[in-house]
């Protein structure tokens, strides 16, 4: 079976090894127990998917130690997403970013083309909101990442849920104690289309409501500053 350590500074370092080298591991975060590896290695992700025998059509997430970290890998989140992530995270919200440099690092990209033929690359990411997470993502670095479980079944919650159910094909589960599971993130992405710009692909741990509540506060401060600043450059103008 796979070892199960508590997370101190020995586990963290040896952690960081088993990623540097493609492996895969078991982590806890604020909703459920995740599964890891390095968001730039093709072979890692690849393994990934065969822990969690997930199908190879679905995407996984990239969990980040804050916001700005997305920079790194040239993505971007639109208005009034990015508002709307800033206010939610750290925590169960994970926006769609843009993809917007055509040559990232990571191998972990969504492609679709739309019915006009337009290519549009996005990536999910998340900033888990438990401070053991965080210690693991500041040494070890962004994480491709989806939930410790066998796909369609549900989410661990603790270490040894992990190891009931994916055994040794995991490299290393690091235990932190429960986590409050088993509902996982709200995944949103920007849709122009849908109303306050936000379509709810996923509702999770933060109820739709919510999600869409603040970003209707976002759009109507946003109306009210693009008005106030239209008239005085008519004020200006006259």
């Amino acid at each position: 079976m796979a070892r199960i350590l508590t997370v101190d500074q020995q586990s963290l370092q040896l952690a960081q090894h088993i990623i540097a080298q493609g492996g895969v591991i078991a982590i806890p975060t604020d909703t459920v127990y995740g599964v890891a590896c390095d968001p730039t290695s093709k072979e890692a992700v690849q393994r990934l998917f065969v822990v969690k025998h997930r199908p190879a059509q679905k995407t996984v997430q990239i969990l980040v130690a804050q916001l700005s970290d997305i920079h790194q890998y040239g993505l971007s989140i639109p208005f009034p997403l990015d508002m709307v992530a800033q206010h939610f995270c750290p925590g169960g919200f994970s926006p769609i970013c843009n993809v917007d440099d055509p040559d990232t690092a990571l191998v972990t990209v969504r492609t679709q083309t739309d019915e006009h033929g337009n290519i549009h690359r996005t990536q999910a990411v998340r900033v888990p909101a438990h401070l053991e997470a965080q210690q693991i993502l500041a040494l070890c670095g962004p994480l491709a990442a989806s939930s410790a479980n066998i796909s369609g079944m549900q989410a661990a919650t603790s270490a040894q849920e992990v190891e009931q159910m994916l055994g040794d094909s995991v490299d290393l589960i690091l235990d932190a104690g429960p986590t409050p599971g088993p509902v996982a993130s709200t995944v949103c992405a920007y849709n122009a289309q849908e109303p306050q710009c936000m379509q709810i692909l996923r509702e999770g741990t933060i109820p739709m409501t919510e999600v869409r509540e603040f970003a209707q506060q976002v759009l109507a401060e946003h109306m009210n500053h693009e008005e106030h600043v239209m008239k005085h450059e008519q004020r200006i103008a006259e």
